[in-house]
């Protein structure tokens, strides 16, 4: 039994269908400007400082997200750092202090933009030795209010796994909620007299303030 053709007219409809849909395709393509990704990651994280990355973006602007993810070498998951925004597509962000055992630091650089797009820059190993930070008045201020990103379950009620506890006041859980770091209050408290304990009180029980008004954060991502 010989085998329905199609009719020459579909074929030709079908031909001038996919013609036109692969011509917006490549119109909307290039109407997408390229994400230029100027990535700045430290030689080395200092022994007992808070370690300074930055990024400069372009386009300027459109930009949902901008963090610095981050974990011990030793550890299987990772957390994150909201970068701060210094205008021009420029961005920062300092690290928490490294434990003293705690010989090399992961990091990389994640983008999101406005339609849920992500660019993001390779792993980079850093090692853990001697070296200087050269952070900013204003850097080392955002270095002693850090709010910690989770991406998973079992980092939750416990310190920031291979860094210091000093300079870290919140969390935001895997589900966006923010909470003060207990973890962290903890063992900070452990380390001052009762007297002098009350004033550390303060920065755990309301996030971070830039401007009069709470600092923006995104919630987390696996």
């Amino acid at each position: 039994m010989p085998s329905a053709r199609t009719p020459r007219r579909a074929r030709s409809g079908s031909i001038f269908l996919l013609a036109v849909v692969t011509l917006i395709a490549a119109a909307f393509a290039a109407a997408q400007p390229p994400v230029v990704f100027t990535e700045w990651i430290p030689d080395c994280v200092p022994e007992d400082d808070n370690a300074l990355v930055t990024l400069t973006l372009q386009p300027e602007v459109g930009w949902s997200s901008v963090r610095i993810y981050f974990r011990d070498h030793e550890e299987p998951d990772w957390y994150f750092l909201e970068m701060r925004a210094e205008g021009a597509g420029e961005y920062w962000a300092a690290l928490p202090k490294p434990e003293a055992d705690t010989e090399k630091v992961d990091m990389r650089l994640v983008v999101q933009d406005d339609e849920g797009l992500e660019t993001s820059g390779a792993m980079k190993i850093v090692e853990v030795k001697s070296c200087d930070a050269d952070l900013t008045d204003e850097q080392e201020r955002y270095a002693d209010n850090l709010v910690v990103g989770e991406t998973a379950l079992a980092q939750q009620d416990e310190e920031v796994f291979g860094f210091q506890c000093e300079g870290i006041i919140s969390r935001l859980e895997p589900d966006g909620d923010l909470r003060p770091d207990e973890a962290c209050h903890a063992v900070l408290l452990a380390l001052f007299p009762a007297k002098e304990r009350l004033l550390l009180l303060v920065p755990f029980l309301w996030p971070p303030i830039e401007g009069g008004e709470p600092r923006e954060v995104s919630p987390a991502r696996p």
